[in-house]
């Protein structure tokens, strides 16, 4: 799934559950439910070729300013409901293993070539990931299916 929804899982869960001690992990659990569903994705088997294709680069250039926007706004507009700090780390936590593929993106772009050695959580996560083209619609019926319920809270 792309950062945003991964953000706004997280603060959905937060909203949701209320208690710090089940949000958080749950949120960064809810992160590899959602990248097992079939999502975006183009060249899912050669990363340097996926790195520099114009739709990868475009969905991700928008995904990120997007999901940097919710990280910062939806803490502040949900605080009324849950503390500041739990919505903003219910969202970090959700976003929190793909951390590691940006670190990974960034090694490809440089050298590239793939990443030599992945550990274990990144291996699983790659494992689950269903990645397509025709997966976008699906990112935007989550991305309007989580903003709804978002929108529904602060009602």
């Amino acid at each position: 799934m792309t950062a945003s929804n991964h953000v706004l899982a997280g603060a959905v869960i937060a909203v949701g559950v209320n208690n710090p001690v089940l949000a958080l992990p749950l949120a960064f659990l809810s992160h590899f439910v959602l990248d097992a569903i079939p999502h975006f994705g183009v060249h899912k088997g050669d990363p340097i070729a996926r790195n520099k294709h114009g739709l990868f680069r475009f969905v991700l250039t928008i995904d990120v300013l997007y999901a940097l926007t919710l990280a910062i706004a939806l803490p502040l507009l949900l605080r009324d409901f849950v503390a500041y700090w739990v919505v903003a780390g219910a969202m970090l936590l959700a976003w929190l293993p793909d951390g590691l593929w940006t670190l990974s993106f960034y090694y490809e772009v440089r050298h590239g070539r793939v990443l030599p050695k992945r550990g274990r959580l990144q291996q699983f996560h790659a494992q689950i990931q269903k990645e397509s083209v025709p997966g976008l619609a699906v990112e935007v019926v989550c991305a309007m299916a989580l903003i709804i319920v978002v929108a529904l809270v602060m009602s």
